[in-house]
């Protein structure tokens, strides 16, 4: 469903009424990362009242989708998820840091980064028009000028590519920096569905050591090549989750 960001009066915009409330407090509260009860409940607060729900998200007023699989992970269950990477966020970025968030989805380390550290810079690569459209509606209405949307995916050329079966505009991850004026980058996530090789791989290959994140969270269950090549350029793996690894760059 489209989201109009400018829109004061669409039946998108509404705070959850009792029952749907109940369901997403008691999935915050028991859930824990149970997918099952995530997604039934989702459906359930979709039944209740069709649209969009604004809810809290560390402190922040998001507009979440029940039925959207990042989105209602942000809703039903933020503090079960991605706890590993979630401590490595704030160790990793400081309060005036720069985060680079590649496959920012619905937004879910978009704005953990953003609610944590409100002084850091964060760019969010998105390249779905509409995941973008919720992006920079969330951003808007919570008043982040420190977060930027970069509506493109990411790919070994600029021009177009086929991303998930649609074809949208890409960028090289240097041109993505560079055209910002980003000198350093302290943290990285990427996550795009197995396609962190062509990007990263690239990238180390071109880009000047002062470039390379300080610490990176990427997927190494699809595309296991760029992790190699990381370890070979001197980061460091703290840590491995099923599908995710956090990397840091030793000096």
């Amino acid at each position: 469903m489209a989201l109009t960001v400018d829109s004061k009066t669409t039946r998108f915009e509404q705070t959850p009424n009792i029952y749907q409330r109940a369901i997403i407090e008691f999935s915050r509260r028991f859930a824990f990362e149970n997918g099952a009860i995530r997604k039934y409940g989702g459906k359930r607060v979709w039944w209740l009242r069709e649209g969009w729900v604004d809810h809290d998200y560390y402190g922040l007023t998001l507009r979440l989708n029940p039925l959207q699989g990042s989105s209602r992970i942000m809703l039903m269950t933020p503090y079960w998820y991605d706890r590993r990477e979630r401590a490595f966020v704030e160790q990793c970025l400081p309060h005036d840091g720069m985060f680079f968030d590649i496959g920012a989805n619905a937004g879910f380390y978009t704005f953990f980064a953003a609610a944590r550290r409100p002084q850091a810079r964060i760019v969010a690569v998105e390249p779905d028009p509409e995941l973008a459209s919720m992006l920079r509606h969330n951003i808007a209405a919570n008043n982040l000028v420190n977060v930027d949307v970069e509506v493109a995916g990411l790919s070994d050329v600029d021009g177009e590519g086929l991303i998930e079966g649609t074809l949208r505009p890409t960028v090289t991850l240097l041109h993505a920096i560079r055209s910002r004026g980003i000198e350093h980058i302290d943290l990285m996530k990427i996550d795009i569905e197995g396609m962190e090789d062509q990007v990263l791989l690239p990238f180390f290959r071109m880009a000047p050591r002062s470039l390379r994140p300080r610490a990176i969270i990427g997927e190494h269950i699809f595309a296991p090549r760029w992790r190699e090549e990381c370890l070979s350029l001197g980061y460091r793996q703290h840590w491995q989750t099923r599908y995710n690894c956090g990397l840091v760059l030793q000096d």
